[in-house]
Formats: C-alpha cells, structure tokens, sequence
C-alpha cells in the first residue's frame, strides 16, 4: 500500500513539473526573457490603465539591453498564444527590427502610442473577455552589427 502511494506521487511528479517549470511568471518586475548576441530581452506584465484613451488592458511590455560597446540590430519574429492557439506563428506582420547604440535600452511603456514590437496585449481590464494571453516567445532571427 506505502510502494503504491508512493509510486503515485511520482506519476503525478513527473507529469505536473514539466508544466510547472515551462509556465511564464506573470512578473510586475522585469524578467529575463532571453539573452543572445549581446541582447538582452527583459519582460514585465503592465496594467495599462488610460482613462482618457478609454484603453484599460494588461500588456506585457518588453525590453531590450544591448551589453555591447558594439551598435547593434536586432530581427525577432514575436509568438503570442492566446486561448491555447498561436495567433502571430509564421506571419510576417509580427517580424520586428530594432536598431541599438553600444550600451543603450528600448523600453516599452503603457503609453498608445509605444511602438507595437515593444508591448504585447494580454487581456482586457474593462471587459468581460475570454481572450487572455497564455504565453508569448521572442525567436530571435538575427542579432548584428550596423
């Protein structure tokens, strides 16, 4: 009877980590997404809240750190899942660029008008909606001098 216990908690172990451990941290502080070619990709989940817009909606929004002494350009292509389906996977729209001076940082902020390539929507605050974001990814496509 003990063995069986046992045996139980490691099936139930050995199927749930996994999923533990590839769940995104819903962080209010930055978090490093990815480190590549002298790039640093940080995110954090945002509530954009702007009254006068009328925009209320939780956004991931993103940064990027060049380490380098080094100006750099960055191609990535974004994947965003939303309701357990890839919304943005292979569509050219969501390939993005960034060009980044030796040392600098691009962050994206609540504001409406921060370029799109640096913030994701999550879900709306205002609205009854069964949309949320599940996880997202930034491939890296190509990480160069300019």
């Amino acid at each position: 009877m003990n063995t069986k216990k046992h045996l139980l908690k490691f099936v139930f172990l050995f199927i749930t980590f996994p999923l533990l451990i590839s769940a995104q941290t819903k962080s209010k502080d930055w978090t490093l997404h990815k480190e590549t070619g002298g790039i640093q990709i940080f995110y954090k989940y945002s509530d954009c809240n702007i009254p006068s817009e009328g925009y209320y909606r939780e956004m991931v929004l993103l940064k990027f750190v060049n380490t380098t002494q080094t100006p750099l350009k960055i191609k990535w292509q974004r994947e965003a899942w939303y309701n357990g389906k890839c919304s943005s996977c292979d569509l050219d729209e969501y390939k993005f660029e960034l060009e980044l001076p030796a040392g600098e940082t691009v962050t994206g902020e609540c504001d409406i008008r921060t370029p799109s390539k640096l913030k994701i929507f999550s879900k709306f605050l205002d609205l009854k909606s069964n949309t949320s974001l599940d996880k997202f990814n930034i491939t890296v496509l190509e990480v160069n001098p300019y």
